[in-house]
């Protein structure tokens, strides 16, 4: 994204054609926040108003600016940005430009809960990054919570109910995403922001952990000990959390496993053996030695 850098200023270009005896500022002060004169401005107007703005990549600074208009404009406006074709803004920064403008409604719960109707009018902007996954990474964790009660609100509602499944769907797929995106961090921001995780839905991601390649350990305890994982979980019908650890040879994550409490004896599918049979079979020798520390025994 073209990215400008503002240091006094932002030039917003002289206004043309407005209607007579209306004086607008021409430039945004980045030092002053508050506009004068903008009340009365159509959608249009106030979209010529910010057009540095939407190019300056300041995306606190434009919300900041944005919820100065009456809100049926502040409406529009978002509506104007999330459609541009024009603007260099990407999914990412558009979700962040939703959650900064309802940080800057605190308070306002019933305009909050309008602003994030866009995520059901806009589905497409979370193809890639869920907004609570950025809520969480960014500088809007604090408002996760009042998009939890939006999301449980308009659940609810019948009128709503033709985006029940994408409702549905918006708390796991944050979640898979921060095991995914192997970042420990938001996983932990959004729990601790009261995004619920059911022991399934921990179990299943702990799976998802072991599976993937190169997974922060630390997703194991945190999962097990916070979203009650089941330690001794069979995946895929023949092999338990430690066995398919051992399988890849993942001294770390079979360490991670042991140390909350994994049954290292359990035997699914005798085809398959112990973990302990799978790691002498294979010449695993330090995830040998880390079983039988454990208690494993031929």
């Amino acid at each position: 994204m073209l990215t400008i850098l503002v240091v006094f200023s932002v030039s917003v270009g002289i206004l043309h054609g407005r209607k007579k005896n209306k004086t607008l500022a021409t430039h945004i002060d980045v030092h002053n926040t508050s506009l004068q004169g903008v009340e009365t401005l159509s959608s249009d107007e106030a979209y010529d108003y910010l057009h540095s703005l939407l190019f300056s990549g300041n995306i606190d600074r434009l919300a900041e600016t944005m919820v100065q208009f009456h809100f049926s404009i502040l409406a529009e406006l978002l509506e104007k940005i999330i459609v541009g074709e024009d603007l260099p803004l990407t999914n990412e920064e558009k979700l962040s430009l939703l959650l900064a403008t309802a940080m800057q409604l605190q308070g306002k719960k019933g305009v909050q809960f309008i602003v994030f109707d866009f995520l059901l009018m806009h589905q497409d902007m979370q193809v890639n990054q869920p907004v609570l996954l950025v809520a969480a990474r960014g500088r809007y964790a604090d408002v996760i919570p009042v998009l939890i009660s939006w999301l449980k609100e308009r659940q609810k509602n019948e009128q709503y109910k033709k985006y029940k499944e994408f409702l549905a769907s918006m708390v796991p797929k944050a979640l898979q995403g921060a095991v995914d995106e192997n970042d420990v961090t938001a996983l932990d921001v959004m729990i601790g922001k009261k995004v619920r995780l059911e022991p399934e839905q921990a179990t299943t991601l702990l799976w998802r952990v072991v599976v993937m390649e190169k997974k922060d350990t630390a997703f194991v305890p945190f999962l097990v000990q916070r979203g009650r994982a089941d330690i001794n979980f069979v995946g895929d019908g023949e092999r338990t959390l430690l066995i398919k650890a051992t399988e890849k040879n993942d001294s770390k994550m079979v360490r991670a496993l042991l140390e909350e409490g994994a049954d290292v004896g359990t035997i699914v599918a005798p085809a398959v053996g112990s973990a302990l049979q799978i790691a002498i079979g294979e010449g695993y020798t330090q995830v040998e030695l880390l079983l039988r520390e454990h208690g494993a025994r031929e």
